[in-house]
């Protein structure tokens, strides 16, 4: 009896504090119009090349930051926010003496 009462008392715990994703972000219907990025919306008309800030149309939080904006390379990568100033045409990510923060490769 009293491990049934123990295994209730568990299962009943782990249901009320799960946290669902709702508690950290609201969510709206909207409705709109699918428009693909393609090299001519981007403004990119050359090999290795960033574009200017494309506005996402909407706030996106990720971490500390909020961003409205995306960039994206000719190389095939979208990057978020602004702060991109290279179109970084190598992998970084294979290094084993870098690691990337956010937007910042270190």
């Amino acid at each position: 009896m009293k491990r049934l009462t123990l295994l209730l008392v568990m299962i009943i715990t782990v249901c009320l504090a799960f946290a669902g994703i709702d508690e950290y972000y609201t969510f709206n219907a909207t409705s709109g119009t699918y428009t693909p990025i393609v090299g001519a919306n981007a403004g990119i008309s050359s090999d290795d090349a960033l574009s200017a800030p494309i506005p996402i149309g909407f706030t996106f939080p990720y971490g500390d930051y909020i961003y409205n904006e995306v960039l994206i390379s000719s190389n095939g990568w979208i990057g978020l926010g602004t702060s991109h100033t290279s179109y970084n045409y190598t992998n970084s990510l294979a290094s084993t003496s870098t690691y990337r923060n956010q937007d910042k490769l270190y």
